[in-house]
């Protein structure tokens, strides 16, 4: 009885967490019991160099997927000042985010590069989550992708 009680714990957390969006720090993701190594075996990582891409081909990625996950980044800013949210200095970031196939953000993960405030914080993810409740980026890809992006965000 311990034994489906906890199999069906896990598939109901499974289904709730992998049903919908999500914005973690890296250490509040590890308190949630995920691990990036666990999303990494779900969603194909995507180099953001020059180099062979294990999801799109060259041409692909050069006129549409590069420009895509730059919109989205300044996009995210914009949004960010808009609802004003205030950095004070410039604050390295570097995010990794994994989309399903149809462009859609299922998991924002973040790690702030500096001492950050938990209001800033907690702003942060919020406005964060927001964001990408409503947005999609113009890719389409044959599985789940993945997109590390370091960034320097200011005001």
């Amino acid at each position: 009885m311990k034994k489906f009680t906890f199999h069906l714990i896990a598939f109901l957390l499974t289904v709730t967490l992998y049903g919908q969006q999500h914005v973690f720090s890296l250490s509040d993701l590890e308190k949630q019991g995920i691990s990036m190594k666990h999303l990494d075996s779900l969603y194909k990582a995507v180099p953001s160099k020059d180099t062979i891409h294990p999801v799109f081909n060259q041409q692909y990625y050069d006129t549409v997927v590069h420009v895509a996950i730059n919109e989205f980044i300044e996009n995210i800013n914009t949004y960010l000042l808009n609802h004003g949210f205030k950095w004070g200095l410039p604050v390295r970031c570097i995010n990794r985010v994994y989309f399903n196939s149809s462009g859609k953000i299922d998991y924002f993960i973040y790690i702030f590069k500096g001492l950050i405030g938990n209001e800033t914080d907690f702003t942060f993810k919020k406005l964060v989550s927001e964001f990408i409740s409503n947005y999609k980026i113009q890719v389409i890809a044959p599985e789940n992708f993945s997109f590390t992006i370091p960034v320097m965000y200011s005001d």
